[in-house]
């Protein structure tokens, strides 16, 4: 369990890394904007980057955000790394069945 726990922390500080890197590269960083959203999914997700995947990225920010300008903080991040882990989840019960 302890080992468990350690690979939980890990992970979290590694999602956290992750974040601040990729928000690094502007004034603010709090928050990914739309360019460094998109730099991090296709560098660190290459797997979400399928043949219309600008389109999708588009309507995705948008709908995420609500305000083209806008910007995705850490709690967003997060509600989407949720998010991806359950589609993927749920596509590899798929494949089991």
């Amino acid at each position: 369990m302890a080992c468990e726990l350690a690979s939980v922390n890990s992970a979290l500080e590694a999602l956290l890394t992750v974040f601040k890197r990729a928000a690094s590269h502007d004034s603010d960083n709090l928050t990914l904007s739309r360019g460094e959203l998109h730099h991090l999914i296709k560098t660190e997700l290459p797997f979400l980057v399928q043949p219309n995947f600008e389109k999708h990225f588009e309507s995705f920010f948008q709908c995420m955000e609500g305000n083209p300008g806008s910007n995705v903080d850490f709690k967003e991040f997060m509600c989407l790394l949720a998010t991806i882990v359950m589609c993927r989840d749920q596509e590899l019960s798929q494949q089991l069945h």
